[in-house]
């Protein structure tokens, strides 16, 4: 389908021709997907959409039918942006599957053992949205949204375990530190995702960080390092501002 009328093409075509230009149709037709490739994508947020994004540990998508069984549970949910955590894809890609929901990943390399990784599954309203993405490492993945006012950057990750060694920990978040200062600061910045940390109940002295709605389990060393991380980028635990039920913390 070309994005020209029919007066514009007239027009057009009478400037290609005293140009010398001897193939005017199909100069035509690359001016029109030239135009479809740059078309502006829409807003994912604005002051009346309402958007759901939200982030799960999937424990694995490497097995037969997972990725629909996450994509039809990602439906019944509403939701317009998941963040996956431990896909344990290797490599890093995009694909559109069948239902049109475009699956974002950012893994290991090939060859290698099926371990962590991570992405985004986006809705087709949002990948419409979807200005750019970059797969840093098998444990964190960035995306740009464009939106009404401002625009919107998420980082997915996958941190490492509290038994881990303290170098893969200073490591993975030395390089999450580098990639969300890359972020225009006018965005607004969403850094989520599977951050293998307990943040416990005690907000003192980061009442302006965490809330008092923790998991009921003391603060363990991942809980110091995140909470160390939000305080130093004035960013807030969402996980711990709002009430639920201990079994869903």
């Amino acid at each position: 389908m070309l994005f020209i009328t029919e007066t514009e093409t007239r027009t057009t075509t009478a400037l290609y021709r005293e140009a010398g230009v001897k193939d005017v149709n199909t100069r035509l037709e690359q001016r029109a997907k030239q135009r479809m490739t740059h078309k502006p994508p829409t807003k994912l947020l604005s002051p009346k959409a309402c958007v759901k994004i939200g982030q799960w540990n999937v424990r694995t998508m490497f097995e037969t039918g997972k990725c629909v069984q996450v994509i039809k549970e990602m439906q019944r949910y509403g939701i317009s942006i998941l963040g996956v955590s431990e896909m344990r894809w290797n490599s890093c890609g995009k694909l559109r599957v069948a239902t049109g929901e475009t699956v974002l990943y950012s893994g290991m390399d090939e060859g290698e053992n099926h371990e962590r990784g991570v992405g985004f599954i986006l809705s087709k309203e949002a990948a419409q949205c979807l200005l750019e993405w970059e797969p840093v490492s098998e444990r964190i993945i960035r995306t740009r949204f464009n939106s009404r006012w401002q625009k919107v950057t998420i980082l997915q990750c996958y941190a490492p375990t509290n038994e881990a060694t303290e170098e893969v920990k200073d490591d993975f978040y030395d390089q999450l530190q580098m990639f969300l200062e890359q972020v225009p600061c006018r965005d607004v910045k969403i850094v989520m995702g599977d951050m293998n940390a307990k943040m416990g109940t005690d907000n003192t002295g980061r009442e302006e960080v965490i809330g008092k709605h923790g998991a009921r389990a003391e603060m363990n060393e991942n809980g110091e390092r995140w909470a160390d991380f939000c305080q130093a980028n004035e960013l807030v635990i969402g996980g711990t501002l709002f009430p639920h039920k201990e079994c869903h913390k």
